[in-house]
């Protein structure tokens, strides 16, 4: 009978690769993430014919490179899943503590990476099927979220750029039990957003998106597939406040002058009080994009967006990343 593919048991897991599209032999660190959605895969180009063929016919097309230049994977916050994603993601990385909770520290800096390197391999695999894809050499570019009041796991967006090498529709996985993360997730429900130091009770919705240049190379060298992800500064750092206009203006302030604002978006882990994940832009100006619109509702509502970087502050990045969990280290754990 012909199986036919539904979404539920596709799985993605994660390892890492000391060489951009080098696959490790055997596969040993495969790391399945809990999911939420994702369109990962290659595509490939067909050209027109540029050949006469003497009738009004077209000739064969020829056939172009695979490209994987942008995909993304939604993820929940779980513990300590998350942070392998995170880890490959930020070139700096630093834990501290002896015992539950540790504390690992992730931020943009420049010069070299962490030993880990930021490349690895992604097999999509479909349980119904008993098939998968293998996408070698692939890195993080990027990493968005949106804080709402819905009431659903808090979640994260990554964007992903590869080579496009790899294998299809294979039918036996690279590693038969890859490590699986299986923690309660984190909800939206349990979700702060803290300006200047202090949990706002006026935001009614938060996002923000983080996203490094990235430009994916081709050679004249025979493969149809890329050689080279080159991973550059950041393009986008952005976050976005929405809140109740209330007659102090409070939302409407943050862009009110030249004020310099921290933004911190903290997430906390429903039963245990000393795990959490927080993303902290330390240097933000804001400004109002739109004005406060006036309808048939009952409140209005006003948005103020801003944009993060690095000037002077003790950080010494745009994006601090702060996980703390019961996970000793990622140092190892996918290589």
């Amino acid at each position: 009978m012909t199986v036919i593919r539904t979404n539920q048991q596709n799985q993605v897991a994660i390892w890492g690769e000391t060489a951009l599209g080098t696959r490790p032999t055997p596969v040993a660190k495969a790391q399945q993430l809990a999911l939420i959605g994702h369109d990962l895969g290659r595509t490939q180009s067909l050209a027109v014919s540029q050949v006469l063929r003497g009738d009004p016919n077209l000739a064969q097309p020829p056939r172009g490179r695979y490209h994987a230049e942008s995909h993304k994977i939604s993820v929940p916050i779980e513990r300590s899943m998350i942070g392998l994603l995170l880890y490959k993601m930020f070139p700096s990385y630093g834990v501290v503590g002896a015992l539950d909770p540790y504390t690992h520290t992730m931020k943009l800096v420049p010069g070299a990476w962490h030993a880990a390197g930021p490349y690895f391999g992604i097999e999509v695999w479909d349980a119904e099927a008993a098939k998968g894809d293998v996408l070698d050499g692939n890195a993080i570019i990027g990493v968005e979220c949106d804080v709402t009041t819905d009431d659903k796991e808090a979640m994260l967006t990554f964007e992903i750029a590869g080579i496009a090498k790899g294998d299809w529709e294979n039918a036996i996985r690279q590693q038969a039990s890859p490590t699986t993360y299986n923690d309660v997730f984190f909800n939206m429900a349990d979700a702060r957003v803290k300006v200047d130091g202090v949990v706002s009770t006026m935001v009614i919705g938060a996002k923000f998106a983080l996203k490094r240049r990235a430009s994916v190379k081709y050679l004249n060298d025979g493969n149809r597939f890329a050689a080279q992800v080159i991973l550059g500064g950041i393009e986008t750092a952005s976050v976005s406040l929405t809140g109740l206009f209330d007659d102090a203006a409070t939302v409407k302030t943050l862009a009110t002058g030249e004020t310099e604002h921290t933004v911190e978006f903290l997430f906390n882990h429903p039963t245990n009080v000393n795990h959490s994940l927080s993303f902290l832009f330390p240097e933000v100006q804001c400004y109002l994009s739109n004005v406060a619109a006036v309808g048939a509702g009952n409140e209005r509502e006003i948005t103020v967006d801003g944009t993060a970087y690095y000037q002077n502050d003790a950080n010494a990045t745009s994006c601090l990343v702060t996980l703390k969990n019961a996970l000793a280290t990622y140092v190892g754990l996918m290589q």
